[in-house]
């Protein structure tokens, strides 16, 4: 499965953590925090974290990673022969672990077991603390590479203001890309691995980015959308944050991600202005309504909510979805909201009258990823793993036409401001334009930066602030 809203999926290698040696060799003292917690916290905590650890097995913490499942403990110390972890991770172990995964190197099965072997003692300050707080990070954790060996999933996409470039998500950056020739222009860098939202302001001063390497860190960042310098980390968390949304006077940002919390800053001071804690499960999407009253939400628990922000509450939950709900839009009128996820169904829903179902609009064979309707409101767009984008008329739920072409799963849809480009990407890395009025294809691209396209483009580096308490940080405000 490709899901990028799941942790398991690993679509390159991990920021890396720091570590004395690449792989300590399994011989000598074998330190815990230094040589096994980096190996655990990269290629076994996106499944077996605190939340909703899988098997019931968390390696959160060292105590917990000592408790096992349940009763039944899976180290048992100077004896790694009967340490079912120990044993899970041999290449012929049924089932191996990582589960579906590349299995651990020679050199890291060995480290592993010289550690229980020699009794699985613990190095750092306190048991109880994060498995990611206790890893030190490598100076280079979030390098971008000078050119990619492979084309990358395109999880997020955004049109500039004027629709001369279109931003794409790279790997531990953001890459600007001229519309009308796609060819690449700027490189904004230093971020965590994955890019899964990109937003302009209306106003045409910001970019924000909300990006995250599973398991380990997510950053909400600002950057100056006339220069590509960057600003300021709003927020960084332990997680992904997978959604943005600017409010349309633009003196709100709205972002949510794998800690359930949505945070609104006030734009005109750079302050945290609420925080919201309602979903029992990831937040995979956000708009606001188009008078900026109301925030709408999408989660992986299966749930579409209605926010008052005003109260900082819920005031309606939809709850007809059977499976996580990866996107939500706001109606160009504010009347209707449109969801959809992996039920394959995008539902349309009256927000003011308790959440009623308007009607249900098929189509697509997979789940959906994104929506969003065309600036004048009249198309709803749609992308989904049948490697499809599609129009329908969200008035009676008539799809208009399919753009079809790409060859793999589609995760992102993006139209510019004067609707008269879509564009499209999907996980084998394909950029895709298309023209709004009749669905005829404009230009195809790569977005991966190459030795050819590479060549004297700009780039940009780490934000000039660090990430700090939100409540401290210097106004943003141009």
């Amino acid at each position: 499965m490709k899901c990028l809203f799941c942790f398991c999926v690993v679509l390159a290698p991990l920021a890396p953590l720091a570590r004395a040696d690449d792989v300590k060799p399994a011989s000598g003292d074998i330190s815990f925090v230094r040589d096994v917690a980096p190996v655990l916290t990269q290629r076994c905590l996106g499944c077996h974290g605190a939340d909703k650890p899988k098997a019931g097995l968390s390696m959160n913490t060292f105590d917990a990673l000592l408790k096992g499942i349940g009763n039944d403990p899976v180290i048992v110390p100077g004896k790694p022969d009967e340490s079912p972890l120990v044993d899970s991770i041999q290449p012929d172990a049924e089932p191996r672990m990582p589960y579906k995964e590349d299995a651990l190197t020679k050199d890291e099965i060995a480290l592993i077991t010289r550690w229980v072997e020699q009794g699985a003692k613990f190095d750092g300050p306190a048991t109880s603390a994060q498995l990611l707080a206790i890893v030190p990070r490598a100076k280079n954790a979030n390098v971008a590479p000078a050119v990619y060996p492979a084309p990358i999933a395109v999880t997020a996409l955004a049109f500039s203001p004027d629709g001369s470039q279109i931003a794409s998500g790279g790997y531990h950056e953001v890459l600007l890309w001229d519309a009308a020739s796609g060819k690449l222009v700027k490189r904004l860098q230093g971020l965590p691995e994955r890019t899964h939202a990109i937003r302009y302001s209306p106003n045409g001063w910001w970019i924000a980015t909300a990006s995250g390497t599973p398991a380990q860190s997510g950053v909400v960042r600002l950057w100056d959308a006339a220069t590509g310098e960057p600003l300021r980390d709003l927020v960084e968390i332990e997680d992904t944050v997978f959604a943005l949304a600017f409010s349309p006077d633009s003196k709100l940002l709205a972002a949510g991600g794998a800690d359930r919390i949505i945070r609104v800053w006030d734009m005109a001071t750079g302050r945290l202005a609420k925080t919201i804690e309602d979903h029992a499960d990831w937040v995979l999407d956000l708009d606001f309504s188009p008078d900026g009253r109301y925030l709408v939400s999408a989660s992986r628990d299966k749930t579409s909510k209605l926010f008052d922000l005003a109260k900082g509450e819920s005031v309606a939950t939809f709850p007809e979805h059977t499976e996580p709900v990866y996107a939500v839009a706001f109606a160009k009128d504010g009347k209707t909201v449109a969801s959809a996820g992996g039920d394959k169904v995008i539902k349309i829903w009256d927000p003011h009258n308790d959440a009623k179902k308007v009607r249900d609009i098929g189509g697509h064979g997979m789940a959906i990823f994104r929506l969003l309707f065309t600036p004048d409101g009249s198309q709803l767009l749609s992308c989904s793993a049948d490697k499809t984008a599609r129009e329908f008329n969200p008035a009676n739920g008539q799809q208009t036409r399919a753009l079809q072409g790409h060859n793999d799963w589609v995760y992102a849809v993006t139209v510019s401001r004067d609707g008269k480009l879509i564009a499209t990407g999907s996980w084998d890395g394909e950029v895709r334009l298309w023209n709004a009025a009749d669905g005829a294809p404009v230009k195809t691209f790569l977005a991966m930066p190459t030795a050819e396209n590479s060549a004297n483009v700009a780039v940009t580096g780490a934000p000039v602030a660090p990430a700090t308490v939100a409540t401290a940080q210097a106004p943003v405000a141009k």
